[in-house]
């Protein structure tokens, strides 16, 4: 069950990535949403999208904004696709 203040952030998630999030497009879509959503609502919900366990989910947050930095690359690739979805439409939701 996908708790109500994060499911927009989810269905945005699976819509960018119905196949689940390559690597290498996992630790930018983490930074994106980084400014976004509290550390542990931005884990959980990596981890309900992506099939990640919780805990695991939650060290790989910490690193997305310390040891495993995206490249700039990685994150215009990855943000744009996530506008293709609706990021800027999510990103002023209530629940974002």
């Amino acid at each position: 069950m996908i708790p109500e203040h994060l499911r927009s952030t989810h269905a945005l998630l699976t819509r960018a990535y119905p196949d689940g999030v390559p690597g290498a497009d996992y630790f930018a879509v983490l930074a994106l949403l980084y400014e976004h959503l509290s550390d542990r609502n931005l884990a959980e919900v990596a981890s309900l999208a992506f099939q990640r366990d919780r805990g695991i989910a939650y060290n790989d947050v910490l690193r997305c904004v310390s040891t495993d930095r995206p490249s700039p690359e990685a994150l215009s690739r990855v943000r744009a696709r996530l506008q293709s979805v609706g990021f800027e439409a999510w990103s002023h939701d209530e629940y974002a």
